[in-house]
């Protein structure tokens, strides 16, 4: 949490209104003048009874100590008034701000966290930001990319793609120092395209892991591999899709990945990270190519909310449980839209999986989601966010938009990828 200081006026040079000082008075004149004892509401003893014009011509020094301090305590007092009156009036406004961390299970530790990257989006300081926290990874005779995740029971976990580890169990584990371990593969997801790598030791840092419903479509992002992996990796782009259905040539499908144009990820990038211009990572690398023709030319990335909880769930010992609902491609919302809507924000519909818990629930393409979970659903990103947060058998309400504008509610059963409802 950040403090900001608030400064406030000196306090200047203080008079009375009643005494002026006298004319020619030297420079050793006392700089100050009590009131008249009329005046006052105390009075020194051997002041009862002097009559008034005594009392006005009777000068009495100050001490330069009393009157600092008098000075001090007024400025303190007007200074907590003024928070007072600020705080009641609402000027010094509070403002929650959500911190997002990774949430390592019971009896973990979270190593140290990289510096944060240039405010500005400066890429090779992003670039300087992130790199510690990033490894290469040996596998079966190709070297790809992973990101440090967390640490539990002085183990180390990297999530990286699945296809870096393809089948193997051990792999190769370089360091941005050089140096070389072994790792175990804990397990791969091919449903989202997430594998966990278990290492010895613990301390190493991590990235700041941010989410996908912080994007926009057009979004400034960068490619990053381990320098270990080889020559470095770094390949600016722009989002053009946050929730893409992904036909691998492998012959299955990814869905709720992110579309990123004007690059291309290397192998020694596969498994490495997507971050922001803030040095948040937003994603997980991956060099799979789209069948799609329409499509090629685009590089891909599994967003980070899909990549932690698969991570958590495979750190715990868990079968990744990969919740679904169908929708699988949604846009953002255009402001123009929202405003004629009357809406702050929502994920247009562009595909509906046949028979999927959305199709039953009445979702149709050109349906606008707004709200999932009881969670008001701004953009498509904020959609992966949540149902990443949801589990397979889940009852909950679907509330959206259909073409005519009229608000609509559904209920539906959370499902679960390529593993039926």
């Amino acid at each position: 949490m950040k403090l900001r200081a608030t400064s406030h006026p000196e306090i200047g040079s203080v008079t009375s209104a009643v005494v002026e000082a006298e004319e020619g008075r030297d420079d050793e004149g006392p700089r100050w003048a009590w009131l008249p004892p009329e005046d006052r509401l105390w009075r020194h003893p051997s002041e009862v009874g002097a009559t008034s014009s005594a009392a006005a011509s009777t000068w009495r020094r100050s001490s330069p100590g009393h009157a600092w301090t008098t000075a001090l305590v007024a400025g303190v007092l007007g200074a907590l008034l003024a928070s007072g009156v600020g705080m009641a009036a609402g000027v010094f406004a509070r403002h929650d701000v959500a911190v997002r961390v990774p949430v390592p299970t019971p009896g973990t530790s979270v190593a140290a966290t990289t510096a944060a990257a240039d405010p500005n989006g400066s890429w090779p300081a992003v670039a300087n930001a992130v790199a510690p926290s990033l490894v290469g990874i040996e596998a079966g005779g190709q070297m790809g990319s992973g990101v440090v995740y967390t640490a539990f029971q002085d183990n180390t976990y990297v999530i990286t793609s699945a296809d870096v580890v393809g089948d193997g169990h051990q792999v190769g584990v370089v360091w941005e120092n050089g140096a070389r371990e072994k790792g175990h593969v804990v397990g791969a997801d091919p449903a989202t395209g997430i594998a966990v790598v278990e290492v010895a030791g613990a301390g190493h840092p991590t990235p700041v892991f941010g989410s996908a419903a912080d994007l926009q479509i057009a979004s400034g992002v960068l490619a990053l591999g381990a320098r270990s992996a080889g020559p470095a990796s770094v390949a600016p782009g722009n989002l053009s899709g946050i929730d893409t259905s992904l036909q691998s040539p492998g012959g299955y499908t990814l869905q709720g990945m992110m579309a990123i144009s004007g690059l291309t990820v290397s192998p020694p990038a596969d498994g490495g990270a997507l971050v922001d211009s803030a040095g948040e990572v937003v994603g997980i690398d991956t060099d799979l190519t789209s069948v799609d023709t329409s499509m090629q030319g685009l590089a891909f990335a599994v967003p980070i909310d899909t990549a932690e909880r698969i991570a958590a769930e495979m750190v715990a010992g868990e079968t990744p449980t990969d919740p679904w609902i169908g929708v699988s491609g949604a846009t953002d919302l255009s402001t123009t839209t929202s405003a004629q809507l009357h809406v702050t924000g929502g994920a247009a519909v562009d595909a509906v999986s046949p028979g999927s818990p959305a199709a039953r629930a009445g979702l149709r393409v050109g349906d606008i989601v707004t709200g999932f979970e009881g969670q008001q659903v701004v953009s498509a990103g904020a959609l992966i966010a949540i149902l990443a947060s949801s589990r397979p058998g889940e009852r909950t309400t679907l509330s959206y938009l259909d073409p005519n504008g009229r608000r609509q509610r559904a209920q539906l059963t959370v499902g679960a990828l390529g593993g039926g409802d």
